[in-house]
């Protein structure tokens, strides 16, 4: 929090700014202490070098469903639709051979990467049938492998049910095969775990930064913010005050 007296925006001007190798090298430095209770330890993907680690206690992981809920009530008129993930957190591994597993404390469905093949084709169309899921939830490149798939055939119930994706460029050409095969309308999200920012898609194409997940800046060389039309590099603070770039 900033001393009294001093506005947030300030405040934060004040901070330094960590590079992720720092960040990496001391690691658990930047854990609360002591860990509060029900505090649980993930890891980001790892996709852009060596994976963080990372502590959250229960009210922030509540804060991060709040959010999601909320976005999803506005999206779906539900805050817990009966959902198909595709992605690759929580899924089985390569040597699972089984088609799709359920989560028994939400009834979500996880539905294997490796399975998305023509074998495949009539008991996946069997299970949208069972699941009748209103949301598809995943890896862009996953979830247009599954509407190539799928064809037409799951058509008659597409307008039942959106797509949330992330973690990967949603590609326009994707966006359009996604939607005239196995739902109404894709939306697109964007975010990183180590420095809780986030971006999600609105009901009318528009993407939208949310300050209560984390403030991004785009600065100049002499760490001022950029003006409007000028490159910078973007600099942002999670709500734990941890700062990355």
């Amino acid at each position: 929090m900033p001393p009294v007296g001093i506005q947030p925006l300030e405040f934060l001007a004040t901070l330094p700014v960590l590079s992720r190798p720092l960040l990496r090298e001391h690691n658990t430095a930047f854990w609360a202490a002591p860990r509060a209770p029900l505090t649980v330890i993930h890891s980001t993907s790892g996709t852009t070098g060596t994976p963080l680690y990372l502590a959250a206690n229960l009210w922030e992981k509540g804060h991060a469903h709040a959010f999601t809920e909320e976005w999803l009530r506005r999206l779906l008129g539900t805050r817990s639709p009966r959902t198909l993930f595709l992605s690759g957190f929580m899924m089985p591994s390569v040597e699972n051979k089984e088609l799709y597993w359920v989560d028994r404390v939400s009834k979500s469905v996880y539905l294997s990467l490796y399975s998305l093949s023509a074998a495949n084709g009539d008991a996946i169309v069997d299970l949208f049938d069972r699941l009748k899921p209103q949301l598809i939830f995943g890896y862009p490149s996953a979830i247009h492998q599954l509407a190539l798939l799928l064809g037409d055939r799951v058509q008659p119930s597409k307008d039942q049910r959106i797509a949330l994706t992330t973690a990967e460029v949603l590609h326009s050409h994707w966006r359009a095969v996604i939607e005239s095969s196995i739902c109404r309308k894709v939306y697109n999200h964007y975010g990183s775990m180590e420095c809780s920012h986030r971006a999600i898609e609105c009901e009318v194409g528009n993407m939208h930064i949310s300050p209560m997940h984390g403030i991004v800046e785009v600065l100049d060389e002499q760490g001022e913010p950029a003006r409007p039309g000028e490159f910078g590099r973007v600099v942002v603070t999670g709500p734990s005050a941890g700062v990355c770039r």
